[in-house]
């Protein structure tokens, strides 16, 4: 299974999860961008005493990667539909598409 979170707009891809027990908080989870990041902080916990449950992320294809890049959305809702494949019309695109119907209806012929 694929995550994605969104950084300033733009796709990032979950590498990890990491879930332990904190002794005041209760259950708590981490995300990881990449394996750097989820062995420090699994290094940082260990040193505690804690062992965290790590689950590991399928990484995108090649051709996913190129797809995303450069792409920005406004919310996490619209980047995974992009990279599920069920790409969604921005506000912008569907206030355009309205226009352009209202105009047909009003003026009797095609944009």
């Amino acid at each position: 299974m694929i995550k994605i979170g969104l950084v300033s707009g733009e796709i990032k891809f979950l590498t990890h999860k990491a879930e332990w027990v904190d002794q005041k908080f209760g259950p708590k989870y981490r995300t990881f961008l990449n394996a750097e990041q989820k062995n420090n902080f699994v290094n940082t916990l260990e040193k505690k005493n804690i062992t965290p449950t790590i689950t590991e992320y399928d990484l995108p294809s090649a051709e996913l990667l190129e797809k995303c890049e450069g792409k920005k959305f406004n919310t996490l809702q619209e980047a995974n539909a992009f990279v599920q494949g069920q790409e969604q019309l921005s506000e912008t695109e569907i206030l355009a598409l309205a226009v352009a119907e209202l105009y047909e209806m009003m003026s009797g012929g095609a944009v």
